[in-house]
C-alpha cells in the first residue's frame, strides 16, 4: 500500500468514527456534557455496588445499567435516537436481564 492510499483509508475510517461518535453521543449524552453517560453509569455502579471485573453477573449488570442510562437519556430529553432504535435498546435490556438470570441459575447449580 502506498502512502496516498494509506492516508485515504485512514481519512475514510476517521470520518466514519467521527460520525459514529456524534450519533452515539446524541443517544447517550448531551451537547453540554459528552461524558454524561459514563459519569452516570459510574455513579450507578458505585451506588449499586456493581463491579464489572468482580464477576460475570456484575459485568452483565454493567451492560444493563449502560442500556438503561441510554434509554433514560433519550426519554428524558425527548430525543429520537440516531444510532440504535429504542426498541433495539429495550430488546438488549431484556436480553441482558435474561443472561444475568441465566448466570445466577448457573451459580446455583454449581
Amino acid at each position: 500500500m502506498d502512502t496516498s492510499t494509506l492516508l485515504a483509508l485512514v481519512d475514510r475510517v476517521h470520518k466514519h468514527r467521527v460520525e459514529l461518535l456524534s450519533s452515539k453521543g446524541h443517544d447517550y449524552s448531551t451537547a453540554e456534557n459528552v461524558l454524561l453517560n459514563f459519569q452516570q453509569v459510574s455513579q450507578l455502579c458505585k451506588i449499586l455496588d456493581v463491579q464489572p471485573s468482580r464477576s460475570t453477573r456484575d459485568a452483565i449488570m454493567f451492560q444493563v445499567l449502560h442500556k438503561l442510562q441510554r434509554w433514560c437519556n433519550l426519554h428524558g430529553a425527548g430525543k429520537m435516537p440516531k444510532n440504535e432504535s429504542v426498541e433495539s435498546n429495550i430488546a438488549d435490556l431484556h436480553n441482558y436481564i435474561d443472561l444475568c438470570f441465566a448466570e445466577e441459575q448457573e451459580e446455583l447449580t454449581y
